[in-house]
């Protein structure tokens, strides 16, 4: 096993999510609330997404994200598949086949360690890849839209090269400004052949 490997063996295995959500909220457990369209909004057109892309997690994906067949971490979910360790900062990226290409939460450790946005296509790590079941097709649930919209989104996925959902919360602070930044900049630069879609995951404190 190679030394990235190891390390990220040691991230994904010791690393707790919990532990990574305590020492985020900690600091502002006050804004670990809803958030409004208006917040989401000013939050996206700062790293000037288009807010046409932005949905709320869905009701069903509240309770998902950490269970079979959503779930990304599964070195935490085969511990304990009873516990909630699901990170409200995900990137999931499909291919044009609706397959899982690459997953990353802030659990793992730091986006710039893995490299996904550094490159095109996205730098993948198949240690990170557990959970094959993960696709675009059950995925789409987690997105609270019309079936004409979620149609739509599977569409266009189909005439792209690659999909990315990006989970996020604004409360999270750094770290979601990290991750859309990041994303933002992506997004220009490959437009013609991604189809981003961001995911405010704040419903869970409706």
């Amino acid at each position: 096993m190679g030394k990235l490997s190891i390390t990220l063996f040691i991230l994904i295995t010791f690393t707790s999510c919990k532990l990574v959500k305590v020492l985020s909220v900690t600091l502002s457990e006050e804004k670990r609330v809803y958030e409004n369209k208006k917040e989401i909004n000013k939050k996206l057109k700062k790293y000037s997404i288009n807010t046409n892309q932005s949905f709320y997690l869905s009701k069903t994906g509240i309770d998902s994200l950490s269970k079979m067949p959503y779930v990304i971490n599964m070195y935490k979910y085969e511990k304990d598949s009873t516990l909630d360790l699901a990170s409200p900062l995900q990137i999931r990226i499909y291919d044009s086949l609706g397959n899982i290409y690459m997953n990353w939460e802030q659990c793992f450790g730091e986006l710039d360690e893995w490299g996904i946005l550094k490159s095109y296509p996205p730098k993948v790590t198949e240690y990170a890849v557990k959970n094959k079941k993960i696709n675009i097709e059950n995925d789409i649930n987690l997105i609270e839209a019309s079936d004409f919209v979620r149609k739509s989104i599977i569409k266009t996925s189909q005439n792209k090269q690659y999909t990315f959902f990006v989970l996020y919360v604004n409360w999270l602070g750094l770290y979601t400004n990290e991750v859309l930044k990041k994303m933002s900049k992506y997004e220009k630069k490959y437009k013609d052949k991604i189809q981003v879609i961001y995911i405010n995951t704040s419903t869970y404190y409706k």
